[in-house]
């Protein structure tokens, strides 16, 4: 062959293996991008299926609080409350439903543990208002000629 021809083929070869570097780094970055996508339409789906099992954790013991089940309202509470025990807003609700139940002894475990997590004024009056209901009640219950 001629020094022509082979410098042709030579130019070719050339072209053509720009060509596969070029087309394997698009091919690169298309793959990569598919990736990345799938993995967050997988991260987006768990977190809307996670939000749809349990949007509102206390929406079912709001409910039947607002049917006065309390005993309902009581066994969705407990485990929210034992899951999260660190949180004083829940401590303070299921207080509430144990003192609409009539348990003062709970709804005044229950405050109590809300003011230790957040000592706030509305926490101590409501810890104070069942203190001096069951003093009341027990000095009732001590008989007509009891001293409270």
């Amino acid at each position: 062959m001629s020094e022509e021809i082979e410098k042709q083929i030579l130019e070719e070869l050339r072209s053509q293996t720009r060509f596969n570097k070029l087309t394997a780094i698009i091919a690169a970055c298309i793959i990569g991008a598919l990736l990345t996508a799938t993995f967050i339409t997988e991260i987006v789906r768990s977190r809307a299926k996670s939000a749809q099992s349990n949007p509102k954790p206390w929406a079912g013991v709001t409910a039947a609080y607002e049917r006065y089940d309390f005993d309902k309202a009581i066994a969705l509470a407990e485990p929210l409350v034992a899951k999260h025990p660190n949180d004083d807003y829940g401590c303070s609700y299921l207080a509430q439903i144990y003192f609409l139940k009539g348990d003062l002894a709970n709804a005044e475990k229950n405050y109590a543990h809300a003011y230790e997590l957040f000592p706030s004024e509305e926490h101590e009056k409501s810890l104070a208002a069942i203190r001096k209901r069951r003093a009341h009640e027990s000095a009732g219950a001590a008989g007509p000629g009891a001293k409270p």
